[in-house]
């Protein structure tokens, strides 16, 4: 399984915002461009998601249009997650307890979300995850089992690739590769 963590494009910039607005800001010009390359980058690798998990902010659902418009393949659906999206703290357990949301319980979200909606994350060979900061870095911090202040550096239309042999050894941090995107000229 590949799994390909993104941060979104970069996005419009408006003074001061609050969450309310923010969700809804476009990606700028330079975010198009930032993420188009990436786009053609990954489509010159060969890696092609059949599905893209977004949150629910604009430019995250963007991020991933674009992509799968440069990767040419109609067919990937977006999905929408909460579990993705900055300032969801998790199911109804998690809020009433106030248990700290980790990495892995955002990855379990996922998975309970796409089941939800009829798509077993299982079942597919390549996926893409578009998020945010702090997000994406607790993610693949769940991911690899490492610290996730290896994953501050992550810029815009920029993550990690990684290879695992299933969804449930990802669920235990344990994944055969954990490499920064945009890819080297190494064999993925």
């Amino acid at each position: 399984m590949v799994i390909i963590v993104v941060r979104h494009g970069l996005r419009e910039k408006i003074g001061e915002l609050d969450e309310c607005v923010e969700n809804s800001l476009s990606l700028s010009r330079p975010g198009i461009e930032q993420v188009r390359q990436l786009g053609k980058h990954l489509k010159g690798k060969g890696i092609n998601p059949e599905v893209y998990y977004t949150s629910c902010f604009s430019h995250a659902r963007e991020t991933a249009d674009i992509l799968r418009a440069e990767l040419a393949n109609a067919s990937a659906m977006v999905m929408q997650m909460c579990s993705l999206t900055p300032h969801y703290q998790g199911p109804r357990e998690f809020r009433e307890t106030k248990t700290v949301w980790t990495g892995l319980d955002i990855l379990r979200s996922v998975d309970k979300e796409s089941r939800a909606r009829g798509q077993d994350i299982r079942e597919l060979a390549t996926v893409a995850m578009i998020l945010h900061k702090p997000r994406v870095e607790q993610l693949l911090a769940g991911m690899t089992s490492k610290d996730d202040a290896l994953f501050h550096d992550i810029e815009y239309a920029s993550g990690r690739f990684l290879k695992a042999e299933s969804f449930d050894d990802v669920l235990q941090g344990s994944v055969l590769e954990c490499t920064e995107l945009p890819l080297d000229n190494a064999e993925t």
